[in-house]
């Protein structure tokens, strides 16, 4: 996941796995929501032409903790289930 001041995308890239998200990202203290906007190219179907998730849907949220940041999946599922747990880290500035 990418956030810039140009926006938010998802790129998921795996075993049965191509997705390219556009994203929102919206801070609320130590809590980051990250909600669907539309797939990489401008549809809100997916490849398929399947609707997956509503425009505005919170697909999950980071919390800043002392251990790092913790994910809970709210649309969008992990690979390994839903628990929350720290699946990203920050990276660069």
């Amino acid at each position: 996941m990418t956030i810039a001041p140009s926006g938010c995308r998802i790129v998921a890239q795996g075993f049965q796995t191509d997705s390219n998200i556009v994203c929102k990202a919206t801070p609320q203290g130590s809590k980051l929501t990250v909600n669907f906007v539309s797939f990489g190219d401008g549809r809100i179907e997916n490849q398929y032409g399947v609707r997956q998730y509503n425009v505005d849907q919170p697909l999950f949220s980071m919390t800043r903790t002392a251990d790092g940041l913790v994910t809970t999946w709210q649309g969008y599922t992990a690979a390994d289930g839903t628990k929350p747990g720290p699946y990203f880290k920050k990276e660069g500035h």
